[in-house]
């Protein structure tokens, strides 16, 4: 493992310091936090990371010291922000040593961590990531954050100017871009990748740049995506808005859980709900309704109360959402109206023997909801 200067990991990804022994670092606008983390006092299992200095042993000891000063000043911002940051990973020569010498340094290019929980007055925090590596080439390497990142602030800058209707060359910008941060890519790797970043503005309904026509199957590389786009549209405090087109409801239920913690305040979510005609009817359904359900369950069924039996891509437990008063019935898409249930549950509330007795249960155990009447649903 290289063994970077600590001004270069933090640059790559994306913060600026020139304090060589930094604890953290931020970009110049505060929109990107870094911190570096010591390999040894992490949980590891190589796709999920988690930290907790609440019961650090030395926390008495650095609490007080300049960089944490520093960092707790980040991890202000980051906690009255969108709770996201990034890491740089440090290995020591000898674990026991005081001070310690750094063996290696590396950002972690493909982590974001979530921070949970902050106590602001000793620095000490704990948090939770999860690694989101990028989709393969065709030539079977993997695009760096630096890289996405890159493409995400060029496609951004094409979209503020096809906005204002400012004349502004893509070809420029391209070169610009293969000859820096893509150097060891090619015109056609840009040019689709620029395609998937129009793939998630239009079905986050911000459309996309002309000439660059929505391409899907972007894969594992979504979720980067979708923080960088949330990150350079200004909109990681912005709720997603309600649509009836169920690839763009996956991806805004999936920007929204980027989004939303266990604090976040529950959404308002459709008291009555609208549908849209396609080939079929649709019902326009809230995508933060989803996402906060299933945050405030936490990987467990609330209607049988058992663990989710398998995860998502992402690592994310699978749990479905389901209205206790269906919405054909006139139920409303709310926090009130809906759970995070395991595929059994789901199924069993839909077609279950008991399914009227099982709701009814289910609503009596699920302090938030409320038993909707039956109505007519309002056709727009």
């Amino acid at each position: 493992m290289k063994k970077m200067r600590a001004v270069d990991a933090f640059t790559q990804l994306g913060a600026e310091t020139n304090d060589r022994y930094a604890w953290s670092a931020q970009s110049a606008d505060g929109a990107v936090t870094v911190l570096t983390l010591w390999e040894d006092e992490i949980e590891d299992d190589g796709q999920t990371v988690r930290v907790d200095f609440f019961s650090h042993p030395k926390l008495e000891i650095w609490k007080e010291q300049r960089r944490n000063s520093t960092r707790r000043r980040h991890l202000k911002d980051v906690w009255s922000g969108d709770r996201l940051f990034r890491v740089v990973m440090l290995r020591a020569k000898d674990v026991k040593a005081v001070p310690r010498a750094t063996a290696a340094r590396w950002p972690e290019e493909s982590l974001i961590m979530t921070l949970e929980a902050f106590d602001p007055e000793s620095g000490a925090f704990r948090a939770k990531g999860t690694r989101a590596v990028a989709a393969p080439t065709k030539s079977g390497d993997r695009w760096s954050m630096t890289e996405l990142d890159a493409c995400v602030k060029a496609y951004h800058s094409l979209w503020l100017a096809q906005q204002d209707g400012t004349p502004i060359s893509k070809s420029a910008i391209r070169e610009k871009v293969l000859a820096r941060e893509l150097h060891i890519r090619n015109k056609s790797a840009y040019e689709r990748r620029m395609q998937n970043i129009s793939s998630v503005t239009q079905e986050l309904g911000l459309g996309f740049v002309i000439g660059y026509p929505p391409l899907q199957n972007i894969g594992s590389a979504k979720a980067l995506l979708l923080e960088m786009v949330n990150r350079h549209w200004h909109r990681t405090n912005v709720p997603e808005q309600p649509t009836g087109d169920m690839e763009a409801f996956a991806t805004r239920v999936q920007s929204a859980n980027l989004k939303i913690q266990k604090a976040t305040p529950p959404p308002p979510g459709q008291k009555v709900v609208a549908r849209v005609t396609a080939t079929s009817k649709q019902f326009i359904r809230d995508p933060n309704v989803v996402a906060w359900v299933c945050t405030q369950a936490d990987g467990v069924c609330e209607a049988c109360g058992m663990d989710a039996t398998f995860t998502r891509d992402n690592d994310e437990p699978y749990l479905e959402v389901h209205h206790m008063r269906p919405l054909g019935e006139g139920g409303p898409d709310t926090i009130d109206n809906a759970i995070a249930a395991c595929p059994t549950c789901h199924r069993r509330l839909h077609h279950g023997s008991d399914r009227r007795a099982y709701r009814t249960a289910v609503i009596a155990k699920v302090e938030r909801l409320i038993n909707y009447p039956k109505k007519e649903p309002t056709i727009d």
